[in-house]
């Protein structure tokens, strides 16, 4: 009976997989026009196998500061953007040290790239230390089927090249920042980008939250006013200490419950290796605190070292990365 079902599980496999691969996405055979009549459409033909980022410049790329480039996005059809008066810098910590370097870069003006928002700004992740090249992709993608997540950074997989020479394969993200079409807040008024980060970059603001102690970068607005400061610090007092009282009704009145609950499944499921140091954000929109956006899962999902994350690799325990409750910090 056991070898009967899985012989009839594998053939039902097998006939999905098949249709699957027999009926494409976007099927043109059959295009009726505007009169009813059946029409023949040709898909468009790509050109390349994967959309491509050249990077043109003089000067040698660093971390401290942006510097003149020129930038040429083309998709898989050919179609190209390009844009002579950019800038571009190193991005990232600890990653920023690899060999791959990942970048930062700014285009003179907002401008569509492979059918993500407008924007100045754009990131190109190195995945430098991850084997697979997916895993934040897979996070991405993950985050973006929650309904409770206002926003993910829209991304394209693409190879990379410099003065002419390849790379290697990168992840064209957005960058996470205050806009329209990415985190929707008020900079001018009482709204705020936090990221939970220990380390110290130079121009921005840390806060330590007033009750718990916890320590922020603000990331949005990047130099907040006197006024903005005293505001969120008395926020944040309110705040935490709704979360200290254990009262869902207290807790309510200042987290957007729902999105914190989506983010904390996100950040358990795939094992953030970052959780209290770095790439944790939240922002806080219409007088309440939101969970995310994700950011930052290449060394997640036990693809970091045993001899330094110890308690993350249960070591001196079972030594399963994938064991174990370790999120359940901070807030």
């Amino acid at each position: 009976r056991i070898m009967k079902k899985t012989i009839c599980f594998i053939l039902a496999a097998v006939c999905i997989f098949t249709t699957a691969c027999v009926q494409p996405a976007n099927d043109y055979s059959n295009v009726v026009s505007a009169a009813g009549e059946a029409e023949t459409e040709k898909a468009p033909v790509p050109v390349n196998d994967i959309a491509a980022v050249y990077i043109e410049t003089d000067n040698f790329i660093v971390r401290e500061e942006y510097r003149a480039c020129s930038i040429k996005v083309v998709d898989i059809y050919g179609n190209t953007v390009e844009d002579a008066a950019s800038k571009i810098k190193v991005r990232g910590n600890s990653t920023s040290s690899g060999a791959k370097k990942p970048y930062n870069f700014k285009l003179s003006e907002k401008t569509e790239l492979l059918g993500m928002g407008k924007a100045k700004k754009w990131c190109l992740l190195a995945n430098c230390y991850e084997k697979t090249l997916i895993r934040n992709e897979m996070v991405f993608d993950f985050a973006r089927n929650s309904t409770c997540l206002e926003y993910t950074p829209d991304s394209r997989f693409v190879d990379v090249y410099l003065n002419g020479v390849l790379q290697g394969n990168y992840i064209l993200c957005e960058a996470v920042e205050a806009s329209s079409s990415r985190v929707d807040i008020d900079v001018d008024g009482s709204e705020f980008l936090l990221e939970r980060d220990v380390r110290e970059d130079e121009g921005t603001v840390y806060i330590n939250s007033p009750v718990l102690g916890i320590r922020f970068g603000i990331n949005e607005p990047e130099a907040p006013a006197r006024e903005q400061l005293e505001y969120l610090m008395s926020f944040l007092r309110k705040a935490e200490n709704a979360l200290k009282s254990g009262k869902m009704s207290e807790i309510e009145k200042y987290f957007d419950v729902e999105s914190i609950v989506d983010f904390y499944i996100i950040m358990e499921y795939f094992k953030q290796v970052d959780i209290s140091v770095g790439s944790t954000r939240f922002y806080i929109k219409d007088g309440k605190i939101y969970g995310g956006p994700v950011w930052d899962f290449d060394l997640t999902m036990g693809n970091c070292l045993s001899s330094y994350y110890t308690a993350y690799n249960n070591v001196g325990g079972s030594g399963k990365s994938c064991e174990g409750i370790y999120c359940n910090v901070d807030w």
